[in-house]
């Protein structure tokens, strides 16, 4: 598994948030893969092992990234309307904090990840 020892190395490195935020971003763009590939348990295992580590600081970047994977989620095996809500939530405040070019860049990546198109 890619994330064989997320556990041991996050508590090494997750006090500090530019680490805390890169092993993260794996870890979430983890979950979307594994989603698309319909691998719904794993994805859901990830999202729930990276939840202890939210708590160590806060990191708006973070979180919207985490609401994206769950979107993914929720869109490939939920209710792809509720999927798509959310994952446009959290689209909305990449524009709204990081600017249009990382809600582009991000919008983008969706497609791969999601069964249907948005």
């Amino acid at each position: 598994m890619l994330l064989f020892n997320f556990d041991k190395r996050c508590e090494n490195y997750c006090r500090v948030l530019k680490y805390r935020r890169r092993l993260l971003q794996i870890a979430y763009k983890s979950v979307a893969i594994y989603a698309a590939n319909g691998e719904r348990a794993k994805a859901e295992n990830i999202l729930e092992m990276t939840k202890k580590y939210r708590t160590v600081g806060v990191d708006l970047y973070s979180e919207v990234l985490r609401h994206l994977a769950r979107g993914i989620i929720i869109f490939n095996f939920e209710n792809a309307e509720v999927g798509e809500e959310k994952i446009n939530y959290a689209l909305e405040t990449l524009e709204e904090f990081g600017g249009m070019k990382i809600k582009e860049f991000y919008q983008k990546k969706m497609e791969k990840y999601l069964k249907k198109s948005i």
